[in-house]
């Protein structure tokens, strides 16, 4: 069970680290992590979200 939060706490600081490069931010603030939040508790068949090379979301 330690080894799951493990890995939910690194994904979720991962993805919010991409937020904020996605919004041109320096530093990572809750607002990016509220963001991403629901991709990673969204539940099955819903889903998720990753950055593009672009700079925009693309569903995987």
């Amino acid at each position: 069970m330690a080894e799951l939060l493990k890995i939910f706490v690194v994904e979720a600081a991962i993805r919010s680290i991409w937020q904020a490069q996605a919004e041109d931010l320096a530093l990572v603030d809750l607002d990016q992590l509220e963001k991403v939040l629901p991709q990673l508790v969204g539940g099955p068949g819903r889903g998720s979200s990753v950055p593009s090379r672009s700079g925009g979301w693309q569903r995987r």
